[in-house]
């Protein structure tokens, strides 16, 4: 009976401590995958390393980012830096780090997923995909508006407006903040419907 019960008692003891080894081996470190996290290195290919093998490892995985800034810049055919499909308890931890974001690209697309934790994060995008301001006068005959830029918010880029209407939009800034913007361009249509 003395043996039956000290192997139990092994047991009962044995249990815990393994259940933690094996949360500790499904623990992964993004700087163990090359990730540098100063704000100027593309950082991109080496997350995308480190939740690919978050992920082999199964349920239960963390991915343990150090509280830095990561730049990931812009991935050639657009789209996110990170896509999880068919990933079952993956949880990415960002402990308060900022990613700098192209806006070309999203940062997660999640798809048939179960149990997935993207958490602890501050996005920003590298430029801005967008500007600010107030709408001063709007010409609907001729299809554009004069928007006034609030403070600290950048002029977007005039080829952008102007390339796929061949010529046809107005971007123009002057001395003041202010310009003319096609009210027509597609990647305006949310300034004029909000």
């Amino acid at each position: 009976m003395k043996s039956t019960t000290l192997v139990l008692l092994i047991l009962t003891a044995i249990g815990p401590l393994s259940l933690a080894a094996r949360q500790r081996q499904k623990t992964f470190y993004t700087k163990d995958y090359g990730v540098i996290g100063d704000g100027v290195t593309d950082d991109g290919p080496a997350i995308r390393q480190a939740i690919g093998a978050a992920i082999k490892a199964g349920p239960g995985a963390r991915l343990v980012f150090e509280p830095k800034v990561y730049r990931l810049d812009a991935r050639r055919g657009g789209g996110s830096h990170v896509e999880l499909k068919d990933v079952n308890g993956l949880t990415i931890e960002g402990n308060g780090s900022t990613l700098l974001l192209h806006p070309r690209n999203g940062i997660l697309d999640v798809r048939r997923c179960k149990n997935v934790v993207f958490k602890g994060f501050v996005i920003n995008f590298v430029p801005l995909p967008f500007t600010q301001g107030t709408i001063r006068s709007v010409n609907a005959d001729q299809g554009y508006f004069d928007l006034e830029l609030h403070d600290n918010y950048p002029l977007p880029p005039s080829d952008a407006l102007v390339k796929e209407r061949r010529g046809e939009g107005r971007a123009t800034a002057s001395k003041c903040p202010i310009f003319s913007v096609d009210i027509f361009h597609p990647s305006l249509l949310c300034v004029v419907l909000f």
